[in-house]
């Protein structure tokens, strides 16, 4: 595979396949658009996947920055682009100018990034939160069994062993009386 498929081409970034993620995630549909120079459409993105439902309990109050950082570095990429193409500029300004544009749209795949991070360690945080729900209530259940057994335990020999420790008793006590006569 030639470095020419590997990676795809913008008038000034060279961006990798892996660097734009799996296909139909927040981050792939970004770069795809920033790449077309779609920035509109990269923005309504964004917007749209911050009013979407979650379930993910304060998803959306950690992603806000984000979101809105995001945001920014696309619109920062469009105005970059669009000052390089409507001002013939030197080279070293041409070169300045890609420079940061390749900083805005780095520092937007750590945005992007840093979302599903967030979206990661929040699934892992309420998984956890049911792994200990379901372990409270099985040993909740398991106490209750042990102490149904220890109870109906007790309750059996308990009963059984004041019978026969009763009969014991009577034994003796008509052993003496029959022994001295009484």
């Amino acid at each position: 595979m030639s470095s020419e498929s590997k990676s795809l081409k913008s008038a000034s970034l060279n961006i990798e396949r892996h660097e734009m993620g799996r296909a139909d995630t927040l981050r792939y549909n970004i770069n795809a658009y920033v790449i077309d120079e779609k920035y509109d459409s990269a923005i309504e993105e964004l917007e749209s996947y911050y009013t979407r439902d979650f379930d993910l309990p304060g998803y959306k109050e950690k992603i806000k920055p984000y979101i809105n950082h995001a945001t920014d570095l696309v619109n920062a990429i469009r105005a970059k682009k669009g000052f390089s193409k409507n001002i013939s500029l030197t080279r070293s300004k041409t070169q300045e100018l890609q420079d940061t544009i390749r900083v805005h749209y780095d520092e937007l795949q750590y945005s992007l990034r840093k979302i599903e991070s967030i979206k990661n360690q929040i699934q892992v945080e309420d998984m956890r939160s049911t792994v200990w729900i379901i372990k409270a209530i099985v040993y909740s259940i398991a106490s209750i069994v042990l102490l149904i057994f220890i109870k109906e335990l007790i309750g059996g020999v308990a009963n059984s062993a004041n019978i026969v420790f009763t009969d014991y008793i009577d034994r003796i006590v008509n052993f003496i009386f029959e022994f001295f006569d009484l």
